[in-house]
């Protein structure tokens, strides 16, 4: 199987994964509820930057990279079978939709 992610990255997943952990456990908050609420904080505060033309959502995208990576690891996954499984998915999907866009197009041509 392809490498999607390097060992330098799963370490550093690692450490963050565990003292975002140790910060919940001492907050009395449940880990997974956590990094959901800054995914979703993440999602909208990219949207302004990127609306306002602000090129730090691109710093923001990569602690959404981050968070998604994070919750992998809590939910005990293989990084880079979830990935190449996920490329698939996407090529797919995107293809369909592409196929489908073409097909209604030449129909109402």
């Amino acid at each position: 199987m392809e490498k999607s992610i390097t060992s330098f990255a799963k370490q550093k997943i690692k450490s963050i994964h565990l003292l975002s952990q140790e910060l919940n456990t001492l907050e009395k908050k449940e880990h997974m509820q956590v990094l959901l609420e800054l995914m979703r904080e993440h999602v909208q505060e990219i949207k302004e930057l990127y609306q306002q033309k602000d090129k730090h959502y691109i710093t923001e995208t990569g602690d959404l990279l981050i968070l998604c990576l994070e919750i992998l690891k809590e939910s005990d996954q293989d990084y880079d079978q979830i990935m190449n499984r996920c490329y698939e998915r996407y090529i797919n999907k995107i293809s369909v939709l592409t196929n489908e866009f073409k097909n209604k197009r030449s129909e109402n041509e």
